[in-house]
């Protein structure tokens, strides 16, 4: 599997104060890779002393040695660490006690990297003759953690985005095989997340959900896991969606061995959002209409029919304040009248259920008033009324608007021009020959470039 490494742990520099250990102890720990090739490997040196000792200076530390061996059996040495960590731990004992039996405990540890391609690596401590005996050897052997563990975490009926319905369940799968049969320990950390770009934690929920469990201890994993979160005996944890709407969960697998994280598995999953499965074609269009009584606006969307509207209006370059939300209409009227030099802008948000952490996955905003330019470029919906019908359509779709158009252009969704046409009011748009899907279509004026999507059936 690798070549067969040997470390000589040589104690070079003595104690200020001569004294020699009653025992000395060999420990070693794995920590994290530290790439695909090396690992991390801890080792401690902890000696027992029957009397106080005064610890070395830095200059008299003890050092590593490590002598690689090479498959032809020559030993080289690879590479020489000076131990810096050293820790002091004195007993408690009463007064009267005899100290003989008293032991002070000093470890010297170092990490250092190492090859994760051998099988497995042999420490040696040789004790300083400088204590006035003759040196003597101590020795641990410690395997290498097995690079052949397979690990596969896979989710049922998830694939990317997937708008399930509130107490829906899913199930996930975290399993693993060990072709050396060693005993592998997993930490599962679920964690939601309330916005879909910059993937914000919620503090409040499975806010102390790092769980611990031995693969195979099922009923142990059953009841540290709890609450709507199971798992059964085949190794599947089992959520329900009572209350992450619009959320992301992510999750973790970390493998433990020896009190030392070897390597990490981690997943992402969308449990429930107001997006369609296929989160490219969601879209809103918002419009809107003001006169003297106020403004109205209205909005068509591809979502999937659960959501929460959010309605928002900025004056200039002020805050957003809210105006309300709706959740059974797509329609809303700003009664409050405006000078027509007034910049107001209105914001529509689609958000999960009003009573859960989400926050909005997909918005669109209309602008009226305030000073104009001669042509203006809708980004991505213009001051004037404008509206595509019927929408969805079949054969044919309608422009209303206020401006004369020109010309009107048919996209997809990648933005490859499909059709170009003179618009003639009374005749509309042949789009019969456009397969089923969402298109982007752009209407342009002579004061009005704007873009609106519509949906082919």
């Amino acid at each position: 599997m690798g070549k067969l490494f040997t470390i000589f742990l040589l104690l070079i520099s003595g104690f200020a104060v001569a004294n020699t250990p009653l025992t000395v102890e060999l420990r070693y720990q794995y920590l994290q890779p530290t790439g695909t090739d090396s690992m991390l490997l801890r080792v401690e040196l902890i000696n027992y002393y029957s009397s106080y000792i005064a610890l070395p200076n830095s200059s008299l530390r003890p050092t590593i040695s490590v002598y690689e061996t090479k498959k032809s059996g020559k030993i080289v040495l690879r590479d020489t660490l000076r131990i810096e960590s050293v820790t002091e731990e004195l007993p408690n004992f009463s007064p009267g006690t005899s100290t003989a039996y008293s032991l002070y405990k000093v470890v010297f540890s170092d990490t250092l990297a190492v090859p994760n391609t051998a099988t497995g690596y042999t420490l040696y401590y040789r004790e300083n003759p400088l204590y006035g005996r003759q040196a003597s050897l101590s020795s641990a052997t410690c395997a290498v953690p097995p690079n052949t563990a397979q690990h596969t975490m896979h989710e049922h009926n998830l694939a990317g985005y997937h708008a399930m319905a509130m107490g829906e369940t899913f199930v996930i799968n975290a399993q693993s095989t060990d072709k050396d049969g060693d005993s592998l320990t997993y930490e599962f950390a679920p964690v939601l997340y309330n916005n879909l770009s910059s993937y914000e934690r919620i503090p409040d929920v499975f806010d102390s959900s790092k769980l611990f469990w031995p693969m195979g201890d099922i009923a142990t994993a059953a009841a540290k896991l709890g609450g709507d979160i199971t798992l059964n005996a085949s190794g599947q944890i089992t959520c329900k969606s009572t209350n992450p709407v619009g959320v992301l969960f992510g999750f973790s697998v970390t493998e433990w061995r020896n009190g030392a994280a070897i390597a990490s598995y981690y997943k992402q999953i969308l449990l429930y959002s107001v997006l369609p499965k296929n989160p490219d074609n969601a879209y809103i269009d918002l419009w809107g209409n003001t006169d003297k009584n106020g403004t109205v606006l209205s909005w068509q969307h591809s979502l999937n029919g659960s959501e929460v509207f959010t309605v928002d209006r900025r004056i200039d370059t002020g805050i957003w304040v809210t105006l309300g939300t709706v959740s059974s209409q797509n329609y809303w009227k700003d009664n409050q009248l405006f000078a027509d030099t007034i910049l107001r802008l209105y914001r529509i948000r689609a958000i999960g259920n009003k009573n859960s952490k989400a926050v909005k996955v997909l918005s669109n905003q209309w602008t009226v008033g305030g000073k104009k330019t001669a042509l203006q470029v809708a980004s991505p919906f213009e001051t004037k009324e404008i509206r595509v019908f019927p929408n969805p359509t079949t054969n044919t779709v309608f422009i209303e608007t206020d401006e004369p158009l020109s010309n009107v252009v048919i996209a997809d969704l990648t933005g490859k021009t499909l059709l170009t046409v003179q618009y003639a009011a009374a005749q509309g748009v042949d789009v019969s020959g456009l397969g089923a899907g969402i298109y982007v279509l752009t209407i342009v004026s002579e004061k009005l470039v704007n873009t609106l999507r519509f949906v082919k059936q």
